[in-house]
Parts: structure tokens; sequence; C-alpha cells
């Protein structure tokens, strides 16, 4: 006896797993520090770009402290975000020097904390005080017969912008600037 067959396998099929990623921008570092201008250069490249500063170049040059954002759209019509932060004229260390004393501060511009170095040859009175843009000291304090310390102030609750430093030492002043982000 002769049998039909006519076997049809429902669960026979091609699948695929299209996976479609959003471009990440990567400018190879989270903070560029620079002189006088930086470069911002991605690692690649993609069919359009929309800088926070206008542009639409691939590559832009900032002259600026500042976050700078870059959305670009790849080949496949799919938006990606990316932004690196610039700090210009990064000073480490700005020093006074007297007879019997040394002080520095750091870093500058400070984020979280401004740090004082104290190092004198004799123990000396010292204040120190942050005065704001209007004129407010926002911290002062005052050091009694110091030799050597490692003073941290914090600072990350002070408004972004420039400041003040003010030192008195002995019957002298030294005003510098700091920089608070």
């Amino acid at each position: 006896s002769k049998r039909a067959s006519n076997d049809i396998n429902l669960n026979d099929g091609i699948s695929q797993n299209i996976v479609i990623d959003s471009p990440t921008p990567d400018f190879g570092r989270y903070t560029i520090k620079f002189n006088t201008s930086a470069p911002l250069i991605l690692s690649d490249t993609y069919d359009s770009y929309a800088w926070s500063t206008g542009a639409t170049t691939p590559s832009i040059t900032v002259t600026e402290t500042g976050t700078y954002t870059v959305t670009v759209t790849n080949s496949l019509n799919c938006v990606g975000i990316g932004s690196v932060y610039c700090l210009k004229n990064v000073v480490g260390i700005n020093d006074l020097i007297g007879k019997d004393y040394s002080i520095s501060y750091y870093p500058n511009p400070a984020i979280d904390k401004l740090n004082i170095k104290i190092n004198n040859r004799k123990p000396k009175d010292i204040k120190v005080e942050i005065i704001n843009t209007q004129g407010q000291i926002v911290h002062n304090k005052k050091y009694h017969k110091i030799q050597r310390a490692i003073e941290s102030i914090n600072v990350n609750s002070f408004p972004e912008g420039f400041y003040h430093i003010r030192f008195t030492i002995d019957d002298k002043i030294f005003t510098r600037k700091v920089i608070i982000q």
C-alpha cells in the first residue's frame, strides 16, 4: 500500500536578529584641559553634527571653559548625543611666599574642595577669606600660630563663578583670584 506523504513542518523559518544601536559620540576622555583653545574631534565619523555652539561641522575649536554637547546622526538615521567638559587655563598651585611663610591653594578652578597648604618657617596668625563678586565674605577662618597644615574648604555649595581669596598674614594682605565650578 502506498501512502501519500505531504509532510509540512510549520516550524521551519528564518529568523534574524537586527540590533540597531544609537551612535555614541566619544571624545576619548571626559575632561579636556587647555591653555588658549582646544579642538573637539570625535573618534568616529557621522552623517550629521549639531553642536551646542550652533556649529554643524565634524569638529569645533573651543576657547572657553564649559560643557560642549554634540548631537550626531549616523547612516541609519539613528541619533546619539555626547558631551565633554573643557577647562581653560588650569592653574594648579598659586603660592604666596614671604620671608617666613609659604601658602598654596589648589586646585584652581575648584569643584568640590579648595585646599590651602600652609608651610611656615615660624608659627604665624593667618586669616583666610573667600569673597564673591558682590564683595560678600562667603568663607572666613582664622588660624592661630599655625606652622604647617593642609586645610580643605568645602566649596560645592558656592555658586559657580569667580571669587577672590584673601590671606592676611601679620600686617600684610594678599588677594588672589580663584574659580569655583
